[in-house]
């Protein structure tokens, strides 16, 4: 039963991980150097960034359609870089990561709702420790 349980938890934190890199692509490649924003129907800000030579470089911030911070990092040469940080659309934490050259390393932590937070370290994009509950 533990052993579902986690394997729910992976997949809920998979799928959620997923949703966050899907938004994080957008075509830059033909966009002006400069800072960039793009906005929701509703004109609240979607995303704020910079664009350096076609590509993301710099602080970027995502942004719930009510205005609320999704998630925001940095960019270095187009990858993520740093530390980079993602909320529930309550503002709550729910991930927080850091990036060397567009790849997880160290530390990566995922808050569920109800508060439980779980760990996994990597290494170069790759898990070097499993899903460890710490709190």
């Amino acid at each position: 039963m533990k052993y579902l349980a986690s394997l729910i938890l992976l997949l809920v934190l998979s799928a959620s991980l997923t949703a966050q890199i899907k938004q994080q692509q957008i075509d830059t490649s033909n966009l002006e150097d400069g800072p960039y924003s793009e906005y929701y129907e509703n004109g609240q800000v979607k995303v704020e960034g910079s664009i350096l030579n076609g590509q993301w470089e710099g602080p970027n911030t995502y942004y719930y359609s009510d205005g609320k911070i999704e998630s925001k990092g940095f960019y270095l040469n187009g990858l993520p870089h740093g530390t980079w940080e993602s909320y529930y659309n309550t503002g709550t934490p729910e991930k927080k990561g850091t990036y060397v050259n567009g790849k997880w390393n160290g530390r990566y932590l995922w808050y569920t709702r109800a508060g439980r937070i779980t760990e996994k370290i990597y290494r170069d994009g790759e898990i070097v420790r499993g899903e460890k509950v710490i709190g």
